[in-house]
């Protein structure tokens, strides 16, 4: 029995890009079959190679590399629908359309039009892309709804993953064009969206990682200390040992203008001693023992 043709596509904010069988090379120069106006992309960056069934990346020996879910591309990597692909300054998402996906179980989700530039987008990102007005949702969801889509499921909160990825994607873009209020926006509908989560019982570690580095690079790009303090008090809430390079991070941000000393001391006091947070231990001490950020 042959296998199933799939459709492949490249999600970038709310656009797609439908990638169809043979190569699909992504860089600066205008022969690509997709040009990228970015100093940090290569003139022929990477190639995907699409087949009836799957999809690969290859990275072409581009200056500053092609991630793959954070990873560095080697060789031919094959993606997965959802794999976040990151070329430049730019991150698309990996969608993966099979024709009898109507069978499965389905969700709805609604669009609204920005009441301030008129731009349509989908409610997942509780702020428009682009102008960074809130969403207002008015006593009758008619009046700003613009149409349905209806997007398959296959696991209960699949959906809810959906809609963090979409506002990664937007916080990231505005964060890459140095946007920080917008950015900013952005983060604290991500910062909800995981206190919801985590009140329903469920703390992903995987995406606290990424909600504290988003928020020490607003922090630095604002000067904010609440975003910073947000880091190090969610960190001791919940006893986790910080990963070696969001110490880094903090100390980065913090550097000459905030001091981290009391903060890291309460975390370093609550946190579990144990071999899984022994790596982060030594990390903190080594740095309250240096304490090369302090107020200027």
């Amino acid at each position: 029995m042959p296998a199933e043709e799939k459709k492949f596509r490249l999600r970038l904010l709310f656009q797609e890009i439908d990638l169809h069988q043979g190569n699909f090379v992504i860089g600066r120069a205008s022969a690509c079959n997709l040009t990228v106006e970015d100093p940090l992309v290569s003139r022929e960056h990477a190639r995907i190679m699409v087949y009836p069934d799957r999809a690969e990346v290859h990275d072409m020996s581009s200056r500053n590399g092609t991630q793959l879910n954070g990873k560095p591309v080697k060789g031919g990597e094959r993606l997965r629908h959802g794999d976040r692909l990151r070329i430049g300054s730019y991150e698309f998402t990996f969608v993966v359309d099979l024709p009898r996906m109507s069978q499965v179980h389905s969700q709805t989700i609604q669009s609204f039009r920005c009441p301030e530039c008129q731009t349509t987008y989908p409610d997942s990102a509780e702020a428009c892309p682009n102008c960074g007005a809130p969403m207002v949702r008015e006593k009758n969801p008619e009046l700003n709804r613009t149409g349905d889509q209806t997007v398959p499921v296959d696991l209960e909160d699949s959906f809810v993953r959906q809609k963090a990825q979409m506002l990664d994607e937007v916080l990231n873009m505005a964060i890459s064009m140095g946007h920080w209020d917008k950015a900013a926006g952005f983060l604290d509908s991500r910062i909800r969206a995981f206190d919801k989560s985590v009140a329903k019982g469920r703390l992903d570690r995987e995406m606290l990682v990424a909600i504290s580095e988003a928020s020490l690079t607003v922090a630095r790009g604002l000067r904010e200390r609440r975003r910073i303090e947000w880091v190090i008090e969610t960190w001791t809430r919940h006893r986790l040992g910080m990963p070696t390079a969001l110490v880094a991070s903090l100390d980065e941000a913090s550097y000459g203008w905030f001091d981290l000393e009391p903060g890291l001391t309460k975390y370093l006091a609550d946190l579990e001693i144990c071999e899984d947070n022994e790596d982060c231990r030594l990390a903190v001490l080594t740095r309250l023992r240096g304490k090369p950020s302090q107020n200027p």
